[in-house]
């Protein structure tokens, strides 16, 4: 997998062992990731955010609220993630 940047490690570290809920750390980077795909032209353009669950894999673009209930119990697919953010980073405006 290579190395992993610092902004992006709360992806790989969302549970607490046995899976007995989600870490603090997680829950920030799913806030963080919200904040900063509302700054996007296209959240406005789609009308919401691609959603970057494993389920989804960004073809679904949904509400706020229903991003962060795919995060929290589909968990995210960090490439996806990573892959939505680079497309987008040029969109900002």
């Amino acid at each position: 997998m290579g190395e992993v940047t610092s902004h992006r490690r709360w992806v790989y570290n969302c549970c607490y062992t046995g899976r007995r809920g989600l870490k603090e750390n997680f829950v920030i980077g799913v806030e963080q990731f919200i904040h900063t795909a509302r700054q996007y032209k296209y959240y406005a353009l789609e009308g919401g955010i691609r959603c970057p669950c494993v389920k989804c894999k960004c073809a679904h673009i949904l509400k706020d609220e229903e991003v962060k209930v795919h995060l929290y119990k589909k968990k995210t697919h960090a490439r996806l993630l990573d892959l939505d953010i680079s497309r987008s980073r040029s969109a900002i405006g």
